[in-house]
C-alpha cells in the first residue's frame, strides 16, 4: 500500500508544492543552461556565419527575362556572368592587376553564383515580363580583401555583364545619310546616276534590316520595314523606266519617242488612278470600323467599351487620318501627270517636251525616295532605341553585405527555450526527489 501510494501521479497541487519549495533551484538550473545554451549556440551560428556579397539586375524584357536576345538567340546569362572576359573587366576596372588579378579571377570565376528570381503576382503566377537575376559572392577566409572589395568586385561584374550582354546582343542600324544628294544637274544621266545610287543604298539598308528582324512594325508610321521594302521595289521600277527612256531617245525616231513618252504619262495615270481607288476603299471600310466602336460610356472611373479596347479605337482614327493624308497626296501627284498626259495629246514631240517628261519621272522618283528616307529615319531611329536593350536591363540593387547563418535565428530561439524547459523540468524533479526523501527520513524518526 505504501508502495503503491509513493508511485501515484503527481497533481497540479503536488507541482505547485514543488515550485513552491523548489523555485531558487529551479530558477538557478535554468540561469545555468540558458547560459550555457547561449554560448554554445551562439558560438555555433557566430561560427558558422556565411558572409556574402550580392547585387540584383533587373531585366525589363519578355524575352531577356526568358534567356533569349531581340533577335531570338538563345543565351545563358549565367556563363555570361561568370565567363573570365566579364570578370576580368569587371577586376581591371577596380584596379586589379598582375598576380593578383590572375588569382582573382580564378577564384571569383569559379565562386560567384547566378541566381535567377522569378517574381510571382497574387495568383502565383510567373510575371515572364520582369525578370530579376542576383550575383552572388561568398566572402573567403583566404583572400585579404575588405567589404568595400567585394561590393566593388561584384557591382563590376554586374555592370561588366550588362555591357556584355547589350554589345553581343543589341543590333544598331547604321543609317547612312542618303538623302542630301543633289539632283539639280541638268545632266540628266548624271542625275539618274544619283537617284540610282540612292536607291541601291536604302535598298541595302533594308536586306541588313530584314536580315535580322522581318517583323518589327514603326508606331509612329504603321510600316513595317518590308512595307517600305515593297516600296523601293516600285521605285526600281521608274528606274528603270527612266533607263528605258534614255536609251530609246538614242534612237532619233519621233514618232517611237512620241509614243513611248505617252504611254509612259498614261501608265503613271493608270497606277495612280489604281492607287487612290484602293486607298478610298480602305478608307471607307475603316471609317465603318471606327463608327461602329465609336460607343463610350464612361461611368466615373468606369469605361465601357462596345468594340474595341480604347487604345486600339485611337489607333484606328490615326491610321484612319494618315491614310486621308495620303489620299490627298496621291490626288495631287496624279492631277500633275493628267495635266502632262492632255498636253501630250496629239502634240509633236520636241526636244522641250522630251526634257519636260525627264524631268517629272526624275521628280517623281526623288519624291518617292525622299519619303522612302523620311519613314525609314522614324522607324529606324525607333527600331534602334528598342534593339540597343538601353532600357532593357539595369543594375536595380547595388552590392549589399548579407550575411546568413546554418542555424536561423528562430531555430536558435527554439533550441534555447527547449533547453530552459528541459533544465526546469530537471530542477522540478531533483526537487521533488529531495521532497520524497526528507519525509521518508522524517517517517522513520516518527517511527522510532
Amino acid at each position: 500500500m505504501e508502495t503503491m501510494a509513493n508511485e501515484k501521479e503527481l497533481t497540479l497541487k503536488d507541482i505547485f508544492n514543488i515550485i513552491k519549495k523548489g523555485w531558487v533551484r529551479i530558477i538557478v538550473y535554468i540561469l545555468v543552461a540558458a547560459l550555457i545554451a547561449s554560448a554554445v549556440l551562439v558560438t555555433i551560428y557566430t561560427s558558422n556565419k556565411q558572409v556574402e556579397y550580392t547585387t540584383n539586375v533587373r531585366f525589363n524584357n519578355s524575352n531577356l527575362a526568358s534567356g533569349v536576345s531581340e533577335w531570338g538567340t538563345d543565351f545563358d546569362y549565367s556563363s555570361i556572368v561568370k565567363s573570365v572576359e566579364v570578370v576580368n573587366a569587371a577586376l581591371a576596372e577596380c584596379g586589379y592587376e598582375g598576380e593578383m588579378s590572375d588569382e582573382l579571377s580564378k577564384w571569383v570565376t569559379k565562386n560567384i553564383k547566378v541566381v535567377a528570381n522569378e517574381e510571382r503576382n497574387d495568383l502565383g503566377e510567373i510575371i515572364v515580363n520582369n525578370g530579376n537575376l542576383n550575383i552572388v559572392l561568398k566572402k573567403s577566409n583566404e583572400l585579404r580583401l575588405t567589404d568595400s572589395d567585394y561590393k566593388a568586385i561584384v557591382d563590376e561584374i554586374a555592370r561588366q555583364s550588362i555591357i556584355y550582354i547589350r554589345n553581343k546582343y543589341s543590333y544598331k542600324i547604321d543609317f547612312a545619310n542618303v538623302s542630301s544628294l543633289d539632283y539639280t544637274s541638268t545632266n540628266y544621266v548624271k542625275v539618274y546616276e544619283i537617284l540610282y545610287k540612292e536607291y541601291v543604298q536604302l535598298n541595302n539598308i533594308l536586306d541588313s534590316i530584314l536580315s535580322i528582324d522581318s517583323s518589327f512594325r514603326s508606331t509612329q508610321t504603321k510600316q513595317s520595314f518590308q512595307d517600305i521594302k515593297n516600296r523601293i521595289n516600285f521605285v526600281s521600277s521608274d528606274i528603270n523606266s527612266l533607263v528605258s527612256y534614255f536609251t530609246q531617245n538614242a534612237v532619233k525616231n519621233t514618232e517611237n519617242q512620241r509614243e513611248d513618252e505617252v504611254s509612259y504619262v498614261d501608265r503613271k495615270v493608270a497606277e495612280y488612278t489604281v492607287q487612290i481607288d484602293n486607298l478610298e476603299s480602305s478608307i471607307t471600310k475603316l471609317g465603318t470600323i471606327i463608327d461602329s466602336s465609336k460607343p463610350v460610356i464612361v461611368a466615373g472611373e468606369n469605361v465601357v467599351q462596345f468594340g474595341l479596347s480604347s487604345e486600339d479605337y485611337y489607333d484606328l482614327i490615326k491610321q484612319y487620318k494618315a491614310m486621308q493624308e495620303e489620299l490627298i497626296q496621291l490626288k495631287t501627284e496624279k492631277q500633275t501627270w493628267e495635266t502632262l498626259q492632255v498636253s501630250y495629246s496629239g502634240v509633236i514631240i520636241t526636244e522641250a517636251s522630251k526634257q519636260a517628261l525627264v524631268k517629272a519621272m526624275i521628280s517623281d522618283i526623288q519624291i518617292e525616295l525622299s519619303s522612302i528616307y523620311d519613314d525609314m529615319s522614324v522607324g529606324v531611329e525607333e527600331y534602334n532605341k528598342e534593339a540597343l536593350l538601353i532600357n532593357d536591363i539595369k543594375i536595380e540593387i547595388p552590392a549589399q553585405k548579407i550575411s546568413q547563418s546554418v542555424l536561423s535565428a528562430s531555430i536558435i530561439i527554439i533550441l534555447e527555450f527547449v533547453i530552459i524547459v528541459l533544465a526546469a523540468i530537471v530542477a522540478m524533479v531533483v526537487t521533488n526527489s529531495k521532497m520524497k526523501a526528507k519525509g521518508s527520513d522524517n517517517e522513520g524518526v516518527n517511527n522510532k
